[in-house]
């Protein structure tokens, strides 16, 4: 399994640079997909998955 970290830009409102920079695939409409360079060289960093949006309360 290959694991990827993507961005869908759905309104063309993010900063394309910046999210290339992050190290995710940025994809949006209208616009070119850009990827992350994988020159060596180019450290991309592991993060901790973020925490849930949304907790849900048993009732």
């Amino acid at each position: 399994m290959v694991r990827r970290h993507v961005i869908v830009d759905g309104r063309n409102c993010l900063d394309a640079d910046a999210m290339v920079a992050a190290g995710f695939t940025y994809i949006s409409m209208g616009r070119a997909t850009r990827r992350p360079s994988t020159k060596a060289g180019v450290a991309v960093e592991k993060q901790a998955p973020a925490p849930p949006l949304v907790s849900i309360a048993s009732e």
